[in-house]
């Protein structure tokens, strides 16, 4: 791949990045070069690939649309003015979405009889539902362009950038925030607006919700009373927020926490790496706000993105944790099996059955917490059932009385014999358990 230097038509510019009805996180005034790349249509830059494919322009049109997998690009040009806009649905972003809102997000590839230049966004603006990324040029002749696409960052690419900004960050002692990468550890240890330090894995056993925001951000103040509330209710009933106040002004953003009653951790990047707030951007990916990452009580991350969909999701999460812990161990199995049936048929439904084999991990937690719990445990303590031995448990349920009493004197017998095979007991000793749990269920019921 060859860089090429940029001609007079590829000066740098100087914008402003809009705040109009949006939520960006940017210094008013900002200079940004052009980047200017001799590129093939197929030779991408690493961690991009084409959302928009080069579609041949017809100048005397003055106008060009097309649709891309995420949105939609309108170009305009009016004698030597160019100006484009992406307008990025949010529902219509792929399954990594990683990406998505980001200022970097997007770059416009423009074909001249002199390659493909890639242009940065001059600005963004948006709302929950979709975000316009903006281009314009005086310098660049209309006349020229032969081809116009746009290239989209991949998850790939947003997790180079975080690689890199970790490794520096590391090298130099900054404490930064990592990227938040659905399914993956979210380890982090900050200090305080308060003096304290928060930590990742003083926090495990607890859903963690942390909210990126900032006083400048209109809709961050607009979810305050819904986060406050959720705080109130859940606020020590398994659940942590933790604040991320992007305020350059420290002392502005600790008025508005007392001023809001936002009594939870807070985190400023301002204090904790002042002359690194770049790194900041790039090992946690966020340039855009509000922002907020919900992590599981393992810490590896469930969801995160706009205020709506992440707190909706806590607060689904916190009542069916509150539901599940007023369960006997009987309606624990018997809701174990439930869910392992619906997660059968949500075979070709990847967020139902990504919600049910949560739904799944939180009953086998609490089946588990009751047994270490009873005064009279099993013979061993059950690891978390399988698929295999949730399905062993619904042939259990159809076994009358008399065949479960036959089949814990075939067990017991099976794992005398198997004494010297350990991992052999550990699997005989979980169906015994399976067994008895089974027995005991039917003489409460009074089955016979």
């Amino acid at each position: 791949m060859q860089r090429s230097s940029p001609g007079n038509d590829l000066d740098c510019l100087v914008f402003k990045r809009f705040r109009i009805g949006t939520s960006r996180r940017f210094d008013m005034l900002e200079t940004l070069c052009l980047i200017t790349l001799a590129i093939g249509m197929t030779d991408l830059p690493m961690g991009w690939k084409w959302d928009i494919e080069p579609t041949n322009v017809r100048v005397e049109t003055n106008e060009c649309v097309q649709l891309g997998e995420t949105g939609t690009l309108v170009a305009h040009w009016n004698g030597d003015q160019f100006t484009a806009r992406f307008i990025q649905s949010m529902s219509e972003s792929d399954e990594e979405g990683n990406a998505n809102g980001r200022s970097d997000a997007y770059m416009l590839a423009i074909t001249t009889d002199e390659g493909t230049t890639q242009y940065n966004p001059q600005g963004t603006m948006g709302n929950p539902v979709q975000t316009i990324f903006m281009w314009s040029n005086a310098k660049l002749d209309p006349s020229r362009i032969s081809t116009i696409g746009v290239l989209r960052r991949t998850e790939q690419g947003l997790r180079s950038i975080s690689r890199n900004a970790m490794d520096q960050a590391a090298s130099e002692g900054v404490e930064v925030m990592p990227l938040a990468i659905k399914g993956a550890p979210f380890a982090f240890d900050l200090p305080t607006l308060d003096g304290n330090r928060i930590a990742s894995e003083d926090l495990k056993g607890q859903f963690v919700l942390i909210d990126n925001w900032a006083t400048w951000c209109g809709p961050c103040m607009a979810k305050m009373p819904e986060l406050k509330k959720l705080h109130d209710t859940w606020g020590g009933k398994g659940l942590q927020i933790i604040g991320i106040d992007w305020d350059s002004d420290i002392a502005k953003g600790k008025l508005a926490i007392e001023r809001e009653s936002l009594y939870w951790p807070q985190v400023n990047p301002y204090e904790v790496a002042p002359d690194h707030i770049e790194l900041w951007n790039q090992a946690s990916g966020i340039d855009a706000l509000p922002y907020l990452v919900l992590l599981d009580v393992d810490g590896t991350v469930i969801t995160s993105g706009a205020p709506e969909d992440v707190m909706s999701t806590t607060e689904d999460l916190m009542y069916l944790q509150e539901e599940i812990k007023s369960m006997t161990p009987s309606q624990i199995r018997r809701a174990l099996l439930n869910v392992s049936e619906k997660k059968n048929e949500a075979q070709n439904n990847s967020r139902l059955k990504e919600n049910l084999t949560r739904h799944f991990n939180m009953l086998m937690k609490a089946l588990k917490d009751h047994t270490q719990a009873s005064p009279n445990p099993p013979l061993s303590t059950p690891p978390l059932y399988t698929l295999d031995q949730i399905q062993m448990l619904e042939q259990i349920q159809k076994m009358s009385e008399a065949e479960i009493r036959w089949a814990l004197v075939e067990t017991s017998n099976a794992r005398q014999e198997a004494r010297n095979n350990r991992e052999m007991q550990d699997k005989l000793t979980m169906t015994f358990n399976m067994l008895m749990n089974a027995l005991k269920d039917r003489s409460s019921n009074g089955d016979n």
